[in-house]
């Protein structure tokens, strides 16, 4: 009789272990789904500049569900609230430039806490150097002869400016310097005297116009 009861109770439990171990299973994948962590968090950029914005989008969870977040800077953190397919904008002012931020993100769905970090790196503003735009030179001027004889004379045209606008101009001889003026579009005539020969004078021309002060420069060698 004993034997009967031990063989009749061996029976139930070769019956009952696979169901037992089928269940078992199940509660593992159950478990496993239960950790995954579906929430993804995006920022428009991983090294924004001081004093910019950072947008970030937090996403793998229905629309509008809404979610917390900590910004971890070196010195300070800032909390922001936000919902799940709305950007957020994050002004990050001063934050340490080199020090890696951590953003911490909770979202609380579906009776679960989920949590999802993203990070960025502040860095200097980088400021183009302008270079200074040159205003186009409208003067031109030109001589009679670049090669006169001495005690000739030697016609300075000026032009490229409305007719009439003045101008002052330098004659820079060997020995001395000799002052001009003149008028836009009228010939300017001047004897170059007992020029030293040979040597090659410079004549400096200044026109004021439209707020701007241009110079032009002609040459000519006596002989």
């Amino acid at each position: 009789m004993k034997k009967k009861i031990a063989l009749l109770l061996m029976a139930i439990m070769v019956v009952v272990s696979p169901i037992s171990a089928g269940l078992t299973d199940v509660s593992s994948v159950q478990a496993e789904a239960a950790v995954k962590n579906p929430v993804k968090v995006a920022l428009s950029t991983t090294t924004p500049v001081q004093y910019s914005t950072v947008k970030m989008n937090v996403s793998g969870v229905p629309k509008n569900t809404p979610y917390t977040a900590v910004l971890h800077y070196k010195t300070t953190k800032t909390t922001i609230y936000g919902k799940v397919g709305t950007p957020h904008d994050i002004k990050i002012s001063s934050a340490t430039i080199g020090y890696k931020v951590r953003v911490e993100v909770t979202v609380k769905y579906n009776r679960q806490t989920y949590k999802q970090n993203a990070y960025f790196t502040p860095r200097a503003a980088t400021k183009p150097v302008a270079k200074p735009v040159a205003a186009k030179n409208p003067v031109k001027a030109t001589l009679s002869t670049t090669a006169p004889k001495q005690r000739s004379i030697v016609t300075l045209n000026v032009s490229g400016v409305p007719k009439n606008t003045a101008y002052t101009g330098t004659i820079h001889y060997k020995s001395k310097n000799t002052k001009i003026s003149g008028k836009v579009g009228t010939p300017n005539k001047f004897n170059i005297s007992t020029a030293a020969k040979g040597y090659k004078v410079k004549v400096e021309v200044v026109v004021k116009y439209n707020k701007q002060t241009y110079k032009q420069y002609v040459y000519f060698t006596p002989r």
